[in-house]
């Protein structure tokens, strides 16, 4: 069976009808709500041990530099430019690839220990 144009009506008016006192406008309510978004501060840099810095200089000399140069101003790959410990580990880890870049991933060849020394040795190349 079909319901016609009234039955129709009344339903939609029947859904706007509230019961009990009006209830305050919604930009109050928006007043008290807390932030939509939340800062998050990105984790510390982990502290670099003299192990570390040689383990990954090493890795660095052996493996990155003949793209990014010695000191990472970018031979045939790219300069380094992040400078952040997150970005940098990432970019070892996961490449450019998959953003159009030629850098491969390097969480098959380095252990995530070896990744972890050849950013901080970056981070300590660039600081001098």
């Amino acid at each position: 069976m079909r319901a016609g144009p009234a039955v129709v009506l009344f339903v939609a008016i029947a859904g706007c009808v509230s019961k009990g006192p009006p209830s305050a406008p919604a930009t109050a309510a928006a007043h008290d709500a807390s932030p939509p978004f939340v800062v998050v501060q990105p984790d510390p840099e982990p502290a670099a041990t003299q192990d570390e810095l040689a383990v990954g200089g090493f890795l660095f000399a052996n493996m990155c530099a003949k793209c990014h140069g010695r000191a990472g101003p970018g031979v045939r790959g790219i300069a380094i430019s992040r400078s952040d410990y997150a970005g940098i580990r990432e970019t070892i880890t996961r490449g450019t690839i998959v953003y159009g870049g030629n850098m491969p991933s390097m969480s098959g060849i380095l252990s995530p220990d070896q990744i972890d020394d050849v950013t901080k040795y970056i981070l300590a190349s660039q600081r001098g």
